[in-house]
This record gives C-alpha cells, structure tokens and sequence, in this order.
C-alpha cells in the first residue's frame, strides 16, 4: 500500500551553508552509486569521492538525520538518496517495504497515510510462512516464502520489517533474497547476516527507524 504524497518533506533551512552546499554532491554519488549495484556504502567511500574526509561526510548526514548511518556498516544508499533529495526540496521516489508475518503490526504498517504522513513509502507485500501461494487480504497482498526474492527484485525493495517470530527465518530468507536493511519489531535474538544493516527495536521506536536504518 503506498502513502499519497503530492510533494516532498520541506528543505530543511536550518542546516549549516557549508553542510548544505555539499548535499548535492552527495546525491550524485549516492546515485551513482545505486546504479552500479550498491546497496551499503561506508564514509570512507562517500568521502573518497566527495574529495572530503569521512568525519566531514558524518557530519554532514548526521545533521539530515542523528540515525541515517549503521555504525561498522554504513548508509543504506537508497534512503541515503530519499533522505537528501527531500531535504533539497527534489523529487523523491517511493522506499520499498516487504513485511514478514501478517499480523496487527503489519497492518498498521500498512496504513502508511496514517502511521507515516511524512514519508513516501509502499509496503509491497507481506510474507507468511503458512501460505502456499499467493493471496489478498483488504487490499494487502501476501505471499509465501517462495515468493520472496520475485517481490523483492521486482519492487527494488529497500527494507524488511520483521513483524512476527520466528524473526530468524524472515531475517534469512530476506538476506538470501538480497534485502540489505532490516528492523526486527520481535523480541527474539537473531543472528544477523553478513552485510546487512539490522535494528532490533521495540514497538515506540519502529515507525522512525523504517526510515533512518533503510
């Protein structure tokens, strides 16, 4: 279900000159970098390319958004994108969501006018371990394990939110599928995949962090 946004989040008109000057630079290399096939990038790429150091590139993002980058990780480049183009007042397009376990959690995540009348965003569809094939729910569309990686190439999905246990299983076949961002809304230790950019969050912080750890 995608959110119907006419415009973009207003630029943001507090950040430092010198900060704000470099935010387009970002954007291009943020977009070059989306097109050579890159999901995760670190500062130090960032930096190399933007002829800056990587504590000045820190800097930088972390006044567009305090929880932008993984710590060890990186930046998600599409958000990375999202985040920058808003914030100079551009056109953005929709970050792609994909659920794991339909429940209450994912049908409010589903209702993104609602929980998120900020962000243009899209829950593609919501995997459930009991289906066989495909199906729909209220205009949600669910679909099986098998399903996964078809949704997730097709949608050019950015993020994963775990909504029901078991969250391993999601959190595997999500990675195999090629899901480099994931928040996990269970209380459940998970062993987090090489390369992906993972928050385990409780219920209050799960609407925010869609869109600072993707």
């Amino acid at each position: 279900m995608s959110s119907s946004k006419s415009a973009s989040p207003s630029p943001d008109t507090a950040l430092p000159p010198r900060t704000r000057s470099r935010l387009p630079t970002y954007v291009r290399i943020f977009e070059e970098l989306a097109q050579g096939g890159h999901r995760i990038a670190s500062s130090l790429v960032v930096a190399r390319q933007a002829n800056v150091s990587d504590t000045i590139v820190k800097r930088d993002l972390g006044r567009l958004d305090g929880q932008l980058g993984c710590v060890g990780i990186g930046y998600n480049v599409e958000y990375a994108i999202y985040r920058l183009r808003a914030t100079l007042g551009l056109p953005t397009r929709p970050i792609s969501i994909i659920l794991g376990g339909d429940g209450p959690l994912a049908v409010a995540l589903s209702d993104g006018e609602t929980l998120l009348p900020d962000y243009d965003f899209k829950v593609v569809a919501t995997v459930e371990l009991s289906l066989k094939k495909a199906a729909e729910n209220a205009g949600r569309v669910l679909i099986p394990r098998a399903d996964i990686e078809r949704a997730v190439k097709e949608n050019d999905v950015n993020c994963a939110v775990v909504c029901t246990a078991p969250a391993q299983t999601y959190v595997d076949d999500f990675a195999a599928a090629g899901v480099s961002s994931m928040i996990c809304c269970v209380a459940e230790n998970v062993n987090v995949p090489d390369g992906v950019n993972f928050a385990n969050l409780g219920l209050a912080d799960r609407i925010r962090a869609i869109f600072t750890a993707t």
